[in-house]
C-alpha cells in the first residue's frame, strides 16, 4: 500500500525547522570565528609587545643526556650560550643536580656602546635634576624580533642515589655546559680534584633543604 505524502502543514514545519537549524549553526560558527579572531589578535599584540620591550624571565635551557648501560658514566650537555662561568651555580642537593644562573640580554653589550641611552636603564623611573625638574626615563631599545632566551635560567637533573658533588664533573666550553657523573656511585672511583666540579664551577653548600619540583 503506497504511503501518503506529507500534508502541507507537516512539510512547512520541516522546512521551517531546517531553516532554524541552519540559521543557528551559522550564528554559532560566526560567534566561534569572532572569539578565535579576538584571541589571535590579543596574542599577536602580546607578542609584539614582548618583541619591542625586553622582558627578563626564567627559562629552562635545552639539554641532551647520554645514559648508555655499557658506559660507566652518564654524560649531559646543556645549551648556555653567552653565559659566563661566574654567573653559573651548580649544586648537588637531595640526589638532584641543580643548575642555575643568569644570561644577560644578548645584544646588551653592543647596544650599550652605540645607544644614546644605556641599556642598563631599562625599566628605570624618571629622575630629577638639582632644580627638581623631572627628566624622561631612559629609552628602551626597540626590537623588531625577539627569539633568543635570556634572563634567569634553571634546570634540575635527577642523579643516582648517593651521588656527591665531587663525583660530578663540569666544564663550560663554547656555550655548552658538559656534565658527567657515575651511574653507580658506590662502585665507581671518585675523580681526582683536577676533574671535579669544584675546580671549574661554584659549588656552595645548600643553606636549606631542597625539595625538587618533580617530587
Amino acid at each position: 500500500m503506497p504511503t501518503q505524502p506529507p500534508n502541507g502543514n507537516a512539510s512547512a514545519s520541516i522546512t521551517k525547522f531546517r531553516t532554524h537549524v541552519r540559521t543557528d549553526t551559522e550564528k554559532i560558527t560566526k560567534l566561534c570565528d569572532r572569539i578565535l579572531a579576538t584571541r589571535y589578535l590579543q596574542l599577536q599584540k602580546k607578542r609584539r609587545a614582548l618583541m619591542a620591550k625586553p622582558v627578563a624571565r626564567t627559562y629552562i635551557p635545552r639539554m641532551d643526556i647520554c645514559d648508555d648501560e655499557h658506559i660507566p658514566r652518564v654524560f649531559a650537555a646543556l645549551e648556555l650560550p653567552g653565559v659566563r662561568r661566574e654567573s653559573l651555580t651548580l649544586q648537588v642537593i637531595n640526589d638532584y643536580l641543580l643548575v642555575e644562573g643568569d644570561r644577560a640580554t644578548p645584544l646588551q653589550a653592543v647596544l650599550s656602546t652605540c645607544s644614546p641611552s644605556p641599556v642598563e636603564g631599562e625599566g628605570q623611573s624618571p629622575t630629577t635634576d638639582r632644580d627638581g625638574v623631572a627628566s624622561a626615563p631612559p629609552s628602551i631599545p626597540h626590537y623588531s624580533t625577539r627569539e633568543l632566551a635570556f634572563g634567569r635560567f634553571k634546570r634540575e637533573v635527577a642523579l643516582p642515589k648517593g651521588i656527591t658533588a665531587n663525583q660530578v664533573t663540569a666544564d663550560l666550553m663554547e656555550g655548552m655546559l658538559y656534565l658527567s657523573w657515575p651511574r653507580n656511585p658506590g662502585t665507581y672511583p671518585t675523580p681526582q680534584p683536577s676533574l671535579s666540579m669544584a675546580t671549574s664551577m661554584t659549588m656552595p653548600a645548600p643553606a636549606a633543604p631542597y625539595v625538587s619540583a618533580r617530587a
